[in-house]
């Protein structure tokens, strides 16, 4: 990846503070669950995601730790992180 596409996407990933958690279903096997998420960054500008015990992504991640965070840039017609596109 260019350093310009890595200096871009981490400008993303510092600017904003939602993204789409995905995890491996447990429930429909080997088939992606998302869920929009918080998440803060910490010193090495590392994802930080804080999930509940209860959460149906914190039971996919116990049964597979394979994870991805899609990070969008912002609708400017809506502030709803919701009615974000991809």
């Amino acid at each position: 990846m260019s350093s310009n596409k890595l200096h871009a996407a981490r400008e993303l990933l510092l600017q904003e503070s939602f993204g789409v958690l995905s995890t491996i279903s447990i429930d429909v096997s080997g088939y992606p669950f998302g869920s929009v998420t918080p998440y803060c960054v910490d010193r090495n500008c590392q994802p930080i995601v804080y999930i509940s015990t209860i959460a149906q992504h914190t039971k996919n991640i116990i049964a597979n730790p394979k994870v991805s965070l899609t990070v969008v840039e912002p609708n400017a017609e809506s502030d709803d992180v919701q009615a974000r596109a991809v």
